[in-house]
Parts: structure tokens; sequence; C-alpha cells
């Protein structure tokens, strides 16, 4: 504020650079450092939202693609089957499902060979099923998701939201009606669309 003043002091005619000038024109917009503030937060929303939206897609796609995959639902129900053959005659046998952080513990589960019971489970799902050959490879939309952390999907989520809060509170201190404040309302709304969706 000091220098703004140092500049104004000179007059109109001023010896000024294109830096001290800007600065000078700036500081006569109303409401100046409140529309900096609003501008500032809509660029970061705009940098921040593509890549949120990608993993979020990427994610949704994924989750279409295990639930509707047949050869994934053919191995549940291998190991829900196996499952209940180990566990009858004990108090939890004939069970209606089980955890599925039990997927992670079966490459550890080996037969009475030293073979790993996904070997078996495999082997049985191909006689079942011969188009299983290719399960590997059927989830494509599944290993681009593993790319994205759920954690800073989620985070970014947030982020989101917290812009579009400061902006409205700044909005509500934001006098006058002109264009600016208006194109600012259109841009919150719009963001608070795409955030929901």
């Amino acid at each position: 504020s000091e220098e703004l003043q140092l500049y104004k002091s000179m007059g109109e005619d001023g010896n000024w650079d294109r830096g001290e000038n800007y600065l000078v024109k700036i500081n006569d917009i109303p409401n100046h450092q409140i529309k900096l503030k609003i501008w500032s937060l809509t660029n970061k929303f705009e940098e921040k939202l593509p890549g949120t939206t990608e993993s979020l897609e990427y994610m949704i796609a994924a989750c279409d693609e295990i639930k509707t995959n047949k050869h994934f639902k053919l191995i549940l129900s291998i190991i829900l089957g196996l499952g209940n053959i180990l566990n009858g005659g004990s108090i939890r046998g004939q069970a209606d499902g089980f955890s599925l952080d039990l997927l992670n513990k079966l490459p550890g589960i080996k037969d009475n060979l030293g073979n790993s019971i996904l070997t078996w489970i495999c082997s049985k799902a191909n006689k079942m099923d011969p188009s299983f050959e290719g399960f590997k490879g059927q989830f494509t939309q599944l290993e681009k998701a593993a790319q994205f952390s759920l954690k800073e999907t989620n985070d970014n989520l947030n982020a989101l939201k917290s812009i579009t809060k400061q902006m409205e509170k700044l909005l509500k201190d934001l006098s006058g009606d002109d264009k600016f404040k208006q194109k600012s309302i259109e841009n919150l709304e719009d963001f608070k669309l795409k955030i929901e969706s």
C-alpha cells in the first residue's frame, strides 16, 4: 500500500513501468482483492477438476467391469463352494458369502501337494467355462483405476468442495452486481453441478 501511494502521488504522468502501471490500474477496480481471490479459486478449481474426474471415471468403469464380468462371478462361486466344503461339519459350514479380504489370502493357501489353491480354482473355472482362459486380460479399466489412489481422489474432491465454499463466501462479500460477479455466480453453480455429478 505504501508503494501504491507513492505511485499515485506521482500523478497520471508518473514515469511507470508496465508492472507499476498495472498495479495502479488494478487497484482502481472496485473490490479488486475479492475479485482476484475469486479468480484464483476459479483457476484452482479448473486445474484440479480434470485429474479428479479422470480417476473417478476409471474407478466407476472398473467397478462396472467387475460387477458384470461372468468369469469373476464364476470364481467367486467356486471360492464359496470350496469354502463350504472345507468348513463342512463346522460352525462356519454352508456360508452364504465370505469377506472379500479372503481374496488376498488365496495365493497363500496351499493344497496337500504345496500348490496354491488359486491354481486349482482357475483350473476348475477353465473346465466349467473354456472361455475363462483369457480372464486376466478382461480388466483393462481395473488396471487403469489401480494407477489412482482412492484417498488422493477423495482428498481432491474435498478440495474442490472447499474451493466452492470459499467462492460462495467471497461472493457474499462482493458488493455491486457487475459482469464479473454474474460470471462468478454462473461458474460457482457450474462447479457445484460438476462436483455433484
